[in-house]
């Protein structure tokens, strides 16, 4: 029954229904344990991050319910072993975090930059019973910069 009730939260919001807080005050999306600097030829890998940002006076949890996608694209001289991935592509899947990791190689050396766009969904819940208050469709863009030698 609290899943029906989540997916028509996300359809009412989705339709422009609820105004909910700013995105940054709802999930952080972070590339931060990816590689920055790979040998010529050498595998490395993009890690992308969500996790609420929630406070125990204004909890929230990432929809896992939700189609959570990632799209990628890469430039000339690196190669994603994947650009598109869905929820079952996950490393994690959880309701605190939600990871992605896709191995890549480069084929030329210099500074190249990996570019995307996450969906994924938030929700806020009740301080008081931890129940689903509303849940926010996010479309987060992401940029990471990996060095080739």
């Amino acid at each position: 029954m609290a899943h029906v009730l989540v997916l028509g939260m996300l359809i009412a919001t989705a339709s422009g229904g609820l105004q909910g807080p700013a995105s940054a005050q709802l999930a952080r999306v972070e590339t931060a344990g990816s590689t920055a600097e790979v040998a010529l030829g050498k595998e490395g890998r993009l890690v992308v991050e969500i996790s609420p940002t929630g406070t125990p006076e204004a909890p929230t949890h990432l929809e896992t319910a939700f189609p959570t996608r990632l799209a990628l694209t890469a430039p000339a001289g690196v190669r994603l072993a994947r650009e598109k991935l869905a929820k079952a592509d996950a490393a994690r899947m959880e309701r605190q975090l939600i990871r992605f990791e896709v191995p890549l190689t480069a084929s030329s050396p210099g500074r190249h930059e990996i570019s995307g766009r996450v969906d994924f969904a938030v929700c806020v819940e009740d301080p008081k019973t931890n129940e689903t208050v509303a849940c926010y469709p996010q479309k987060r863009e992401i940029t990471h910069a990996v060095t080739v030698r």
